[in-house]
């Protein structure tokens, strides 16, 4: 990330997402949750980070996005939809492998 603000335009957006994933990866390691467990203060630590890197992704690579979420009773219990529209403005082509909601 210190990196990516030395730079600009698709340098920028391609180191910022490295670090994203880097993080991502970090996050689903099964040994690193049990270090985030164990040292005192370093989950808080790490949320605030992961955070801020998921928005200067979502800023880097010019992500908007529109959408709203409906609850509909049917006969087998309610039913979400999620009906969204997203556009990529940035200057690099992504591509979108997991959509995921966030609580408020």
């Amino acid at each position: 990330m210190t990196a990516a603000k030395n730079s600009s335009g698709k340098d920028r957006t391609t180191l910022i997402l490295n670090a994203y994933r880097a993080l991502l990866d970090l996050n689903e390691n099964s040994s690193f949750a049990q270090v985030l467990e164990s040292v005192k203060g370093l989950m808080p630590y790490m949320n605030g980070l992961f955070s801020r890197a998921e928005r200067a992704a979502i800023e880097a690579v010019g992500l908007t996005w529109n959408g709203q979420i409906i609850i509909r009773d049917t006969p087998q219990g309610p039913s979400v939809k999620y009906p969204a529209s997203i556009a990529v403005d940035g200057p690099t082509e992504v591509h979108l492998t997991k959509v995921s909601f966030h609580p408020y």
